[in-house]
Protein backbone atom coordinates (compact mmCIF):
# COMPACT_ATOMS: atom_id res chain seq x y z
CA UNK A 1 0.00 0.00 0.00
CA UNK A 2 1.29 3.47 -0.87
CA UNK A 3 2.14 5.93 1.85
CA UNK A 4 0.21 9.19 1.88
CA UNK A 5 0.88 12.19 4.03
CA UNK A 6 -1.90 13.03 6.49
CA UNK A 7 -1.32 16.65 5.40
CA UNK A 8 -2.66 15.87 1.92
CA UNK A 9 -5.90 14.58 3.42
CA UNK A 10 -6.13 17.54 5.79
CA UNK A 11 -5.78 19.89 2.83
CA UNK A 12 -8.52 18.10 0.89
CA UNK A 13 -10.82 18.18 3.91
CA UNK A 14 -10.06 21.87 4.41
CA UNK A 15 -10.78 22.54 0.73
CA UNK A 16 -14.10 20.67 0.94
CA UNK A 17 -15.13 22.57 4.05
CA UNK A 18 -14.24 25.85 2.38
CA UNK A 19 -16.46 25.05 -0.61
CA UNK A 20 -19.35 24.09 1.67
CA UNK A 21 -18.89 27.34 3.61
CA UNK A 22 -18.96 29.39 0.38
CA UNK A 23 -22.06 27.63 -0.93
CA UNK A 24 -23.86 28.12 2.38
CA UNK A 25 -22.92 31.79 2.44
CA UNK A 26 -24.17 32.45 -1.08
CA UNK A 27 -27.42 30.62 -0.35
CA UNK A 28 -27.92 32.71 2.79
CA UNK A 29 -27.21 35.94 0.89
CA UNK A 30 -29.55 34.95 -1.95
CA UNK A 31 -32.31 34.31 0.59
CA UNK A 32 -32.10 37.78 2.12
CA UNK A 33 -32.40 39.79 -1.10
CA UNK A 34 -35.36 40.64 -3.29
CA UNK A 35 -33.19 41.67 -6.26
CA UNK A 36 -33.35 38.96 -8.97
CA UNK A 37 -29.96 39.98 -10.39
CA UNK A 38 -28.33 39.59 -6.99
CA UNK A 39 -29.93 36.17 -6.58
CA UNK A 40 -28.61 35.18 -10.03
CA UNK A 41 -25.12 36.34 -9.03
CA UNK A 42 -25.21 34.22 -5.89
CA UNK A 43 -26.50 31.20 -7.83
CA UNK A 44 -23.63 31.61 -10.29
CA UNK A 45 -21.19 31.56 -7.37
CA UNK A 46 -22.87 28.41 -6.05
CA UNK A 47 -22.41 26.79 -9.48
CA UNK A 48 -18.72 27.73 -9.50
CA UNK A 49 -18.28 26.38 -5.98
CA UNK A 50 -19.96 23.11 -6.97
CA UNK A 51 -17.53 22.78 -9.88
CA UNK A 52 -14.67 23.22 -7.39
CA UNK A 53 -16.32 20.63 -5.14
CA UNK A 54 -16.36 18.22 -8.09
CA UNK A 55 -12.66 18.80 -8.70
CA UNK A 56 -11.87 18.06 -5.06
CA UNK A 57 -14.04 14.93 -5.16
CA UNK A 58 -12.08 13.74 -8.20
CA UNK A 59 -8.80 14.26 -6.32
CA UNK A 60 -10.16 12.19 -3.44
CA UNK A 61 -11.23 9.44 -5.83
CA UNK A 62 -7.81 9.43 -7.50
CA UNK A 63 -6.12 9.24 -4.09
CA UNK A 64 -8.41 6.40 -3.03
CA UNK A 65 -7.59 4.49 -6.23
CA UNK A 66 -3.89 5.04 -5.56
CA UNK A 67 -4.16 3.71 -2.01
CA UNK A 68 -6.65 0.89 -2.63
CA UNK A 69 -6.99 0.20 -6.35
CA UNK A 70 -9.13 -2.92 -5.88
CA UNK A 71 -11.85 -1.31 -3.78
Amino acid sequence: MASTSPQSFRKLIHDLNQVVFLIRGHCDLANITDDPDTVKDHLKQVELSLANFGDIAKKLKDKQLELAPNE
